[in-house]
């Protein structure tokens, strides 16, 4: 049996290992054929070539990976107040899913949330609630049903806490996005006016600040969207806007920040209560879907995700 045969034999017995993220190629064959063997300079040329030809392969795969991929993250206030809020979340998330792929097939989205609340009055660890990106909509769904709500009304929380937070989730895709959502402003008289109550008038307990937060954000190149749900965030708004865009400039990719209205559908939703009561038993000549949204929330999310993953796949293009 010649040399070359011998390495055929080899390759046979152990199949490469390719780490596609690390462009790391083992060549499990090659630690057996001594230097001074005649064999081994055919190896070391077959690795050479291999590697090369690998790496392009690996930077395609990579590159088609985060292109199909959209990581999306809400980020909420989960206080009283936002009830409704995330109960309208929780009940269309398979209707903002559906509505995402519809506008771009073939898309993989990755789900995370964020929950935040306060300080006064929880124990440690009972701040914030986290799901990591989660691919299952499923199981992610199912940890949705999970979150408590907790915390006061119209008082001052730590929404500089939940955006940092988004810092650290494990982002992949070339497309992030992040929507926060809070009717309440954050610590410091700075952000808000005086009829909002704040146990840390001065500034953050933890000394965060937005101007930090959001040059994370843009480094990271991850896009923000700042829902309105009333005027008592309008001042934390202006800021985080101008805090965010004066990073944007220095970044090479431009990652984006926008404002958007959260509206109720009450009137439309009165209607078909209405309806409904004088079809008692025709509900299916009515809608024949079990999710009737009470808000433009899942069409916001939906709508705007599309836009912000389309944006970035014409990049890659």
């Amino acid at each position: 049996m010649d040399d070359i045969e011998k390495i055929i034999k080899l390759f046979n017995k152990k199949p490469l290992k390719i780490d596609f993220y690390k462009y790391n190629i083992e060549f499990p064959f090659y630690e057996y054929i001594p230097k001074y063997n005649k064999g081994y300079k055919i190896v070391l040329e077959i690795k050479e070539e291999f590697q090369k030809s690998m790496i392009s392969i690996i930077n395609s795969f990579k590159k088609q990976i985060k292109m199909e991929t959209l990581d999306l993250l809400i980020i909420m206030g989960t206080i009283l107040s936002m009830q409704d809020i995330l109960d309208e979340f929780r009940n269309s998330i398979y209707y903002i899913s559906e509505k995402i792929k519809r506008e771009c097939p073939g898309i993989e989205i990755r789900y995370a949330f964020e929950g935040f609340i306060d300080f006064i009055g929880l124990k440690e660890g009972e701040e914030y609630y986290t799901i990591d990106f989660e691919v299952d909509i499923d199981v992610f769904k199912k940890k949705l049903e999970e979150i408590v709500i907790k915390g006061r009304r119209f008082h001052a929380i730590d929404v500089a806490g939940g955006l940092d937070y988004g810092n650290y989730m494990s982002w992949r895709s070339n497309a992030r996005y992040a929507i926060l959502l809070s009717d309440s402003p954050n610590h410091g008289r700075l952000y808000h006016d005086n009829y909002i109550l704040d146990d840390f008038p001065e500034r953050h307990p933890d000394g965060l600040a937005f101007e930090d937060i959001m040059e994370n954000y843009v480094k990271k190149n991850i896009n923000l969207c700042l829902t309105r749900i009333d005027c008592s965030t309008d001042k934390m708004f202006k800021i985080m806007i101008f805090a965010y865009n004066q990073e944007f400039q220095k970044s090479k990719e431009k990652p984006k920040i926008q404002q958007l209205n959260y509206e109720k559908k009450e009137k439309k939703y009165q209607q078909c209560n209405n309806i409904k009561k004088n079809y008692k038993n025709k509900e299916n000549q009515i809608d024949g879907k079990k999710f009737k949204p009470t808000s433009n929330l899942g069409d916001l999310i939906s709508k705007t995700a599309a836009e912000i993953y389309k944006q970035y796949s014409k990049k890659n293009n």
